[in-house]
């Protein structure tokens, strides 16, 4: 969730002009929510075995 939100968050920094308010801000998560890669959301899925394994052996 972590990796999501920081790639939501530059995507956003990087917009011209940057949302304004609260409702710009929601309008431009949602339209890059739905702009994600769908290789970066495999990519962090298929770490996923890997991360819950570094957790077992904390």
């Amino acid at each position: 969730i972590e990796h999501v939100w920081d790639e939501l968050d530059r995507c956003v920094h990087c917009r011209n002009p940057l949302p304004r308010n609260f409702n710009e801000l929601w309008a431009t998560l949602q339209e890059e929510w739905y702009g994600l890669k769908d290789d970066f959301i495999a990519k962090l899925y298929h770490s996923l075995p890997d991360r819950v394994q570094a957790l077992r052996e904390a």
